[in-house]
């Protein structure tokens, strides 16, 4: 039977944070056996190579009852995140994919069931980061539909934020009640670590630049009227009022 949740996490010389952050999405899930885990690494990061290839990786995921892959890739690095986001979710089962971060910790007790309450929304179901804006969709959950109807989850690096903005002008965003940390240096003051420096540098030099092109904006646009069309002519899949939005 194919996983109810496929959950993707691109990492880079952060194991010590990976196994926290993949304890509280797991420990706290009702059903962890409908969870996948699907993991990106780079070619040229030795330490997490090492780690994944050890004896204490292989013994923290056989302790749960759950399907796992690791995917070994090119440096693709933060500037071109989508690259990592859309070869996990391409090679994913779930029936719903879910964006997670290696420096990020689950706060709600069978998150899960929530999800699965909302199996048949087409669209973002909106998981709140408890340390940041409630609008932000850091750890959003996509119906696999999403790739059927678009071949990909975003076609530029800031996935999270495209995904949101395509959804929200949709009409396709449903806040459900759960929460995660973000424990990112902006925000705790904590992991100001050599990946978050190489970030900075990414967004420093203009990785986000291409996201208010006028092509993307017009793309984002297209992309919502093809979703918004797509939930009129599914009735199962009627649209959410986003207040104050227009």
């Amino acid at each position: 039977m194919d996983p109810m949740i496929s959950i993707l996490l691109p990492t880079r010389k952060r194991t010590h944070m990976l196994q926290t952050s993949l304890t509280s999405v797991l420990a706290l899930a009702r059903r962890p056996q409908e969870i996948e885990t699907l993991i990106a690494y780079d070619d040229d990061d030795d330490e997490s190579h090492e780690f994944f290839s050890g004896s204490i990786w292989q013994d923290f995921m056989s302790a749960w009852p759950t399907s796992h892959r690791l995917f070994r890739v090119p440096r693709w690095g933060y500037g071109a995140l989508h690259h990592y986001v859309n070869m996990l979710a391409l090679a994913s089962q779930g029936r719903w994919i879910m964006f997670w971060n290696d420096d990020s910790i689950m706060e709600t007790q069978h998150w899960d069931d929530h999800v699965r309450d909302n199996q048949d929304f087409m669209g973002l179901l909106h998981i709140t980061a408890s340390n940041m804006p409630m609008n932000c969709s850091i750890f959003p959950l996509l119906n696999r539909e999403w790739l059927d109807l678009f071949g990909c989850v975003s076609p530029i690096n800031h996935a999270d934020s495209w995904v949101s903005d395509v959804c929200w002008n949709a009409a396709a965003r449903r806040v459900i009640p759960v929460t995660a940390f973000h424990d990112r240096f902006e925000t705790s003051g904590r992991n100001q670590d050599e990946t978050w420096h190489d970030k900075r540098h990414a967004l420093a030099n203009g990785s986000n630049a291409d996201y208010h092109t006028p092509e993307n904006r017009d793309l984002r646009r297209e992309w919502s009227v093809r979703l918004r069309d797509y939930r009129q002519n599914s009735p199962s899949k009627r649209p959410d009022p986003v207040p104050g939005r227009k």
